[in-house]
Formats: C-alpha cells, structure tokens, sequence
C-alpha cells in the first residue's frame, strides 16, 4: 500500500513540521509535529471532512508528494491524473480509483495553497511515481520528475518554477538510466554551489549533478530495494552540508541511512530502525531540532504512518488509517 507523503518546518515555526500525506478520503491531510518527541502532537485532519471520496479522484497514488517554501508561502506539490482523451474542454477531468501505472502520464500540479497545474498541459506531463523539488543559491526554486526521451528511456525532467509561471528547462540524460518507477530526492550543496538529484537505476543507487550527465553510483546501497522511497536531509556544516540519505533495504524491508559528508564521500550503509516497511511505501524526512524526523508506511492489518527520530531512533507509531 502506497500513500503519498512530504515533510516541512512550519515557516513561521521552527519547532514544528508540517506533515502532509493523501487521506483515504483522496485529499491532502495535514498534521503537525512538535519538537522534542513525536508523542507531543497537534493533530489537523481534513478526512473527516469528507463524508465520501470526491466525485474525480485526481490525485496520483503511487506517486509523490513534495513540499517548499517560496516567497514565504507553504506550497505542495503532486501528481495529477491526466484527462482521459475523451474529455472536451469544460468537461470535468477523467477519474477512477484505480492505481495509475508508472508508465502512464500524468501532470504536475500545485496542490496547495491552490490547485492548479504549474504549465500548459503539454509541458507538465511527466511519468513515473516521483516527484522532488529544492532550493538554489539565488532562492530559485526547482522541480525533478521523470519521464521518457524519443528512444523511451527514462530521463530527469527538470522544471523551473516561478511565482506566476514555471518552465521546463531541461531533461538530464544520466549514463545509467534510472528505473521508470524510481524515486528521487534533491538537496542543494552550498560548498559546491549545485544541486544533485538522487535515483535508483537498475543495480543500486545513483546520484546525479543538475545540469550534468555523468551520474556516480552510491557506494554501499547496491542492498537497497526495487523502487525503494528515497528521502534526503542536508544538514548544515562547517563549510557545506553533510547528507543523510534513507532508502529501505531489499531483505525485510527495514529503513537504512547512508551520510554524505561535507567533501563528498559516503558512509557505510547503517540500520535505522526496526520496523517492515509497506512494498511500496514513500519516505520522507525533515531534521527537527537535533533530530531527523523519518515518516513512512509499516505494514500490517491496518495502513499506519510510523515517524523514526534519527540519530536517537526513537520509533513511535504516529497514526491508523
């Protein structure tokens, strides 16, 4: 069971995290965390809203959810099932509750504080589950998705957003090509001054310069899962950002961590918790206070979200769905 999922520190709020994920009901559910411990919570849920799921079942599952503060406003973004080739312009979008396969297309769409799709229909098609986004040096912010090239192998979209008006501005053709159903994750590293898009290809997993073609392998997550979630914390340094990278291992399922450190080179890869994760379950990560607050899918008879402080990994389960 997948569920869409995507952490941020509350903007006017550095003790917080505003945690969103895709309620049952098909909407966008928020709930906050306080800092220290994840057992101190204010809960906000827009389910209960619902009495039954929307007519047009819009949002993508499986697929991501990510979130950025830009120009001081909170904004979540997703993916949107496309209009089924029938529709006529005015008409209402095509829907359905079934799961929308990896190859299919779909849009990128800003899901909060509005809802609307980020460019012409044509430009915001995109395929695959993932979606992640950061920010630059310059404030600029910037979105990664996958699609597929003339020769259907799939590629890193990169996307420009702007307040008014985003645009594609280039795909990242990687040497080793990553799966279609990959996840990614992002960070910017100031040391440097660029950004890097993490991905899963077919043996391990890679990562990759914006703007460059020559993607390395991650050394020491060749154990990491078929189309694992992946989520990615940089942590202010001395001089740069030291990276704490989470993926889930291949056997058991359990959460793992490889660290970055300010020059570069990776950790080995360490156990993080416990807990089963869901087949198909994303990741996502925030550092809260001296902490990175991990959420993600356990398995079990019901679908519960599980958050996992780390470096003290202190487990608790967060919620039931």
């Amino acid at each position: 069971m997948s569920c869409p999922l995507t952490s941020i520190v509350n903007p006017l709020n550095e003790k917080e995290i505003y945690f969103f994920y895709l309620t049952q009901n098909k909407g966008t559910g928020l709930e906050i965390y306080g800092h220290p411990r994840p057992d101190k919570v204010v809960v906000t849920e827009f389910q209960g809203n619902i009495k039954t799921p929307p007519e047009d079942d819009l949002i993508v599952n499986p697929g991501s959810f990510s979130s950025l503060v830009t120009n001081g406003v909170l904004n979540v973004y997703g993916l949107m099932k496309l209009p089924s080739a029938s529709t006529k312009t005015g008409d209402k979008p095509g829907g359905g509750s079934k799961e929308v396969d990896a190859s299919d297309t779909k849009l990128v769409a800003q899901l909060s504080p509005v809802f609307k799709l980020l460019m012409p229909e044509d430009d915001s098609k995109v395929q695959g589950v993932a979606l992640t986004t950061t920010i630059d040096k310059n404030g600029q912010s910037w979105m990664y998705g996958i699609t597929t090239n003339d020769k259907n192998i799939p590629v890193i979209k990169a996307i420009k957003l702007g307040w008014k008006e985003s645009s594609v501005t280039s795909t990242i053709v990687t040497t080793k090509p990553p799966l279609l159903s990959t996840n990614l994750a992002t960070f910017y590293d100031p040391l440097g001054t660029k950004s890097f898009i993490i991905y899963q290809d077919k043996k391990t997993l890679c990562i990759v310069e914006a703007g460059n073609t020559e993607d390395k392998e991650i050394p020491n997550t060749s154990d990491s899962r078929d189309m694992t979630g992946l989520a990615c914390v940089p942590v202010k340094g001395q001089r740069g950002v030291k990276v704490y990278l989470y993926y889930f291992a291949d056997k058991g399922g359990q959460l793992q961590r490889v660290v970055r450190d300010e020059d570069g080179k990776w950790s080995d890869s360490n156990g993080r918790d416990d807990q089963d994760s869901e087949q198909s379950s994303f990741l996502t990560a925030t550092q809260m206070g001296d902490d990175i607050a991990v959420y993600y899918m356990v398995k079990g008879a019901t679908s519960r979200i599980y958050i996992s402080l780390d470096p003290n990994n202190v487990p608790a389960r967060v919620k039931d769905n």
